[in-house]
């Protein structure tokens, strides 16, 4: 449960990247805004690293292109194309994506309890942040799934491949964040020209992005992310667009509806209701982390 509840934070301090990336950052530049959030900090986490065979620097650099790279790319895309929380929405199709990749990747067949947990988040966070009269860009939309597509496969090969043993989580962070942050680094040069001007609010949104909102966040996703299953990661990511909207609440003034709060309740039951699932397996002494996944999600 500690390490549930620690890997939480990660969704959590995500779920800002909506609000500053709106209200700070230049609103034409998602690639840029991109950028500066991960690399940064990646080279910064690696100024004392010891950098690993060429076997391991290449599955690294790989997961992150996935987890960081096409991730935060897509995410941003999806950020300044769709109005209000409607990208954090579609995150909640991850849990989803995560179980039809390790049925299809592993074989492991969901239960449909499972299934039905997973499936009642979307409408939830559909009633929790889309308004009738909203106009749905169809480029964000499709780059807001495939940002899920993107960090579910990315977190699934993270947990495959696992990292040295020798190797400190800062270092596997690092690693990730400048090897997604170099691909970004490239596309934002092709696609966008220059990096943008460092007015104050620009500052103060790539410093937070930087440095809450992905190197805190990842280095604690990462530090956990060997002790949960690819399934109770994703259905933590559901605490992102809950904080996302939770925000917006708060800071801009919003007010929740009665339909909203409809929506917030079946998120929660959603999230609770897998680690329910998941917690009524115990592993035995001699059971690992995925033998209890597997008891839970085969049929």
């Amino acid at each position: 449960m500690n390490a549930i509840l620690l890997a939480a934070m990660a969704p959590v301090l995500w779920g800002t990247t909506y609000l500053v990336a709106q209200h700070l950052m230049p609103a034409d530049m998602p690639l840029w805004t991109a950028t500066l959030r991960a690399l940064p900090i990646g080279l910064l986490m690696l100024l004392t690293a010891r950098i690993p065979s060429a076997k391991w620097l290449l599955r690294i650099m790989a997961a992150g292109v996935l987890n960081v790279g096409l991730f935060f790319a897509l995410l941003f895309i999806a950020t300044y194309r769709l109005p209000g929380g409607i990208a954090a929405t579609l995150g909640a199709t991850m849990p989803v994506q995560a179980i039809m990749l390790m049925w299809i990747a592993k074989g492991q067949q969901p239960r449909p309890v499972q299934l039905i947990i997973a499936l009642l988040a979307i409408p939830g966070i559909g009633l929790l942040v889309l308004a009738p009269t909203t106009h749905l860009d169809p480029v964000g939309l499709v780059a807001a799934l495939l940002s899920c597509s993107s960090l579910a496969l990315g977190t699934f090969l993270s947990k495959e491949w696992g990292k040295p043993s020798d190797m400190g989580v800062h270092t596997y962070t690092g690693l990730q964040l400048t090897g997604g942050g170099v691909v970004l680094l490239i596309m934002a040069l092709v696609f966008e020209g220059q990096p943008p001007t460092f007015t104050s609010s620009v500052t103060l949104g790539a410093l937070w992005l930087a440095v809450m909102n992905t190197g805190l966040a990842y280095f604690i996703w990462f530090s956990q992310i060997t002790r949960l299953t690819t399934t109770q990661l994703a259905f933590l990511g559901l605490m992102s667009p809950v904080t996302a909207v939770t925000l917006g609440q708060i800071l801009a003034g919003e007010v929740f509806s009665p339909v909203q709060w409809c929506g917030m309740t079946l998120v929660l039951l959603s999230l609770l209701g897998h680690q329910f699932l998941t917690l009524r397996i115990k592993p035995q002494p001699h059971q690992s982390t995925a033998n209890v996944s597997a008891e839970l999600i085969k049929d």
